[in-house]
């Protein structure tokens, strides 16, 4: 089942469909902020999915990592954030900057098997 991007709603059907719990996360957090380009942090990196991936080829981004279905991703390091925001402020599109909430020191303390994310 795919994401209807005319939508806010995914529904729970769909969401234990998904392949795994980045993949829930990210669909919690994107149907929170449908109307934007979400950009997740994942290291030094941030990362743009699925309907937010194709936003990101128009400018200039590449399809990086295998394509899982419909999770399709586009990145580039962290240290140019500011630079492709830019991009797409520029064409008008409103952006999601999402951090990682927690170090990866802490990975074993965690109940989840992902990092904790959120919209900044």
């Amino acid at each position: 089942a795919r994401f209807d991007p005319s939508s806010v709603s995914v529904s729970a059907h769909d969401m234990k469909a998904l392949k795994g719990a980045f993949h829930a996360q990210f669909w919690m957090i994107k149907r929170a902020y449908v109307d934007c380009v979400v950009l997740v942090k994942h290291g030094s990196f941030f990362n743009a999915f699925d309907i937010d991936a194709d936003v990101g080829h128009e400018i200039g981004l590449r399809q990086s990592g295998g394509n899982s279905g419909f999770m399709r991703k586009v990145g580039f390091p962290c240290t140019q954030f500011d630079e492709w925001a830019a991009k797409l402020l520029a064409l008008g599109y409103s952006v999601a900057r999402v951090e990682q909430m927690d170090e990866d020191e802490h990975a074993s303390k965690r109940s989840s098997k992902v990092m904790k994310r959120e919209c900044c």
